[in-house]
């Protein structure tokens, strides 16, 4: 596959080393904490005002309900902008395609979880380097010693990572386990909401992704040039777009796969893209004789 130039489309991240990228998500999270635990002083201290000039028992104890849930919301704002800030890390992979700085902020991070409080999202977090380092194994073996339960996004990307290394190693009957999985916490979501549609698409994309490429329609070939240009991720459109060069190649149209491989702006790519480019490149120079 020849060499390709790429798009410059940058996260935020782009251009600094993982110290850098740690120092800036680091001053990003006290922010968050210290805004939270102001917050949580404030209202302390109204609540000691309150109780100081209180006389009705019953508004005594209504008083310690409302502070009590007002504490409690203020911890749940703090644990999502904390995940907010965390999630915002993933362009590191997603877009820059940078693998090896992604798993060494992730270093950084777990050296700071002295208490393994995050020891499960890390654990799913090194398993998604692992796959797209075109180590599915590794990726399997890591996500096998977890034990996530619940619905929650943690589960669904475990299983969705689990279900993409299984097929990559060939372990159909695992993938289809952690596919089926997937359905059942799709079942369990309201019927109509974002959530469920987002989690149906992913099956969607699952149900293409996972059948031999020799089996794709018209149809299909359709689907994946709309998510190509739908794909709001650097590294999901590469992918569609190999695997769209993949189904002209086997559809005959040799010189349409050449430019969907050789376009420029497919760098930068991940290990895992390369080797699929790579793949279909070979497969293509094949046909051609």
């Amino acid at each position: 596959m020849p060499t390709m130039r790429d798009d410059g489309s940058r996260s935020e991240w782009y251009g600094m080393d993982a110290d850098r990228v740690w120092g800036v998500y680091a001053a990003r999270t006290r922010r968050i904490r210290a805004g939270h635990i102001a917050i949580l002083l404030m209202v302390a201290v109204v609540y000691y005002m309150l109780m100081a000039s209180m006389e009705s028992a019953g508004l005594f104890y209504l008083t310690i309900v409302m502070f009590v849930i007002v504490t409690w919301l203020v911890t749940v704002s703090c644990r999502r902008c904390l995940a907010r800030a965390f999630a915002a890390l993933a362009p590191i992979v997603v877009q820059d395609c940078d693998v090896d700085k992604y798993r060494a902020v992730l270093d950084r991070y777990a050296r700071h979880d002295r208490l393994n409080l995050s020891a499960d999202r890390l654990a799913v977090e090194y398993a998604r380097c692992d796959y797209l380092d075109d180590e599915p194994r590794r990726a399997v073996d890591r996500l096998g010693a977890l034990h996530v339960s619940g619905d929650g996004n943690l589960r669904i990307m475990m299983l969705n990572i689990g279900a993409i290394a299984c097929h990559m190693m060939g372990d159909y009957r695992r993938r289809d386990a952690a596919v089926e999985q997937l359905r059942g916490i799709v079942s369990r979501r309201r019927p109509g909401s974002v959530e469920r549609m987002m989690l149906e698409g992913l099956l969607h994309d699952m149900g293409v992704w996972f059948r031999p490429a020799s089996s794709w329609t018209h149809a299909d070939a359709d689907y994946i040039a709309h998510r190509m240009e739908e794909e709001p991720s650097h590294h999901g459109r590469v992918g569609w777009q190999i695997q769209l060069a993949e189904y002209e190649v086997l559809h005959g149209d040799v010189e349409r796969a050449r430019n969907l491989l050789e376009d420029p702006t497919l760098r930068p790519m991940t290990p895992r893209s390369l080797h699929e480019g790579d793949r279909v490149w070979q497969l293509m120079m094949s046909r051609q004789w």
